[in-house]
């Protein structure tokens, strides 16, 4: 998702999508914006009820929902504790993102801090080589620890622009650079965790139809050999890489 909630900035990025060309693009950052951004999202779901579209209605706090749990995730302490009770639950996918995105919030925190000797030119550089720094010693333990390719944070933004092809390049870049960005200038920024690249996604509800979620539909998580079965209020909005029904 990156930073598509924050005002400012997602326009900012809307607006470079579109003069690079990619106008498809810029619509689904400003779909992400008022889908997730706080105020936005309850004017755009009120406006959806009043309209008659109770499903997208709910479609759209329900992407809030998932946003601001995210936010929850990224908090240390608090992410660090609904990791624990998430585990403890049984709901391992959750309890790992949540403990990586609250630890990654605390590195990063960490390393500003360090860097305030320096002034405010160190306390930017130490947010932003802290967040690098732990973005990649999670890339490493998570792609060792299921022995397949697993980027995250900053990793996962630079490897979407090598993936990306074209004028959808733009939209990618945008993000692999306000990330560090966001880390200097607040330091601590909230970015759900990055999912793994080799996860295929399924709405398993046959009256879905295009929907990326549905009131009712469980998603289907298939990785090589296996599938999971999670609550699509366990699902951080913006990583659903192929959506379908199914019969």
């Amino acid at each position: 998702m990156s930073m598509d909630w924050c005002p400012g900035v997602s326009q900012l990025k809307s607006m470079v999508q579109v003069i690079s060309g990619d106008t498809e693009g810029a619509l689904r950052t400003q779909d992400n914006f008022s889908c997730t951004c706080p105020g936005v999202s309850q004017i755009r779901s009120s406006i959806e009820l009043l309209s008659g579209n109770a499903a997208a209605a709910r479609q759209t706090q329900l992407g809030q929902l998932q946003f601001l749990n995210s936010v929850a995730e990224s908090i240390p302490i608090l992410g660090h504790a609904k990791g624990l009770a998430h585990h403890a639950y049984g709901d391992h996918l959750g309890g790992n993102r949540a403990l990586v995105a609250s630890t990654r919030t605390l590195a990063v925190t960490a390393g500003g801090l360090g860097g305030a000797v320096l002034g405010p030119g160190g306390i930017a550089a130490g947010a932003i080589g802290a967040g690098c720094a732990i973005d990649g010693v999670f890339t490493v333990v998570e792609s060792r620890a299921s022995g397949s390719w697993r980027p995250y944070g900053i990793v996962h933004a630079v490897e979407k622009v090598t993936m990306e092809k074209g004028v959808g390049k733009s939209g990618a870049m945008f993000d692999a650079i306000i990330l560090p960005v966001g880390d200097a200038v607040l330091q601590a920024v909230p970015f759900p965790a990055d999912l793994p690249t080799d996860l295929v996604v399924t709405v398993e509800n046959k009256e879905a139809g295009d929907a990326s979620l549905h009131d009712s539909g469980k998603i289907v998580v298939a990785q090589q050999d296996h599938k999971v079965l999670i609550d699509p209020e366990q699902w951080p909005p913006g990583h659903l890489k192929e959506t379908h029904s199914t019969a």
